[in-house]
């Protein structure tokens, strides 16, 4: 039986009694160029509704009404420590699983490798020159795999030479979609 699945948006109250011994969040920049807060865990002393949410797959979307999604990391964390007025409603939003990256040339800067029990090939590095016009997330959420090679849908796929000749055969500027 596979589990439920997540939730788009999730909202917390954080009663006054937060005021004195703070949220209890462990936070991390959600993107590679520090844009965004993720939220990795929380402390036992945090709402029983925070205390329910997967690790590294939401970030924090809003402080009230503040839309806080696309600050610095340190900004967002700033304003949660800052705050005086209690309750308040910090609202979790999940994290796109899939960005895309473009390569213009030859050699491509990645490294690939096979996860067995998977059997699927995941990027574990990628270094510039690469274009991309989505935020990098953060290696926290995990390692993406490949989900196609310049529009080529290769999500299904179990036969990674097959995968591993789509990419060697693929034209340039070379444009991989990859997903968590």
């Amino acid at each position: 039986m596979s589990p439920p699945p997540l939730d788009d948006t999730i909202e917390v109250e954080f009663g006054p009694q937060f005021l004195s011994t703070g949220m209890g969040l462990r936070l991390h920049p959600a993107t590679e160029t520090d844009i965004g807060a993720m939220l990795i865990f929380s402390y036992f002393a945090s709402p029983v509704k925070v205390l329910t949410i997967p690790p590294c797959r939401y970030q924090v979307e809003a402080i009230g009404d503040l839309n806080v999604r696309s600050l610095p990391y340190n900004e967002i964390k700033s304003r949660m420590q800052a705050l005086v007025t209690y309750p308040v409603i910090i609202t979790f939003v999940r994290h796109p699983m899939w960005f895309t990256l473009r390569f213009p040339r030859r050699p491509l800067h990645i490294q690939i490798q096979e996860r067995i029990p998977i059997g699927r090939l995941e990027i574990v590095d990628y270094v510039q020159p690469y274009t991309t016009t989505d935020l990098i997330p953060s290696r926290f959420w995990g390692t993406p795999f490949i989900r196609s090679v310049n529009g080529l849908d290769l999500a299904q796929s179990t036969d990674n030479a097959g995968v591993l000749a789509a990419i060697q055969s693929a034209a340039l500027p070379i444009s991989f979609s990859l997903k968590f």
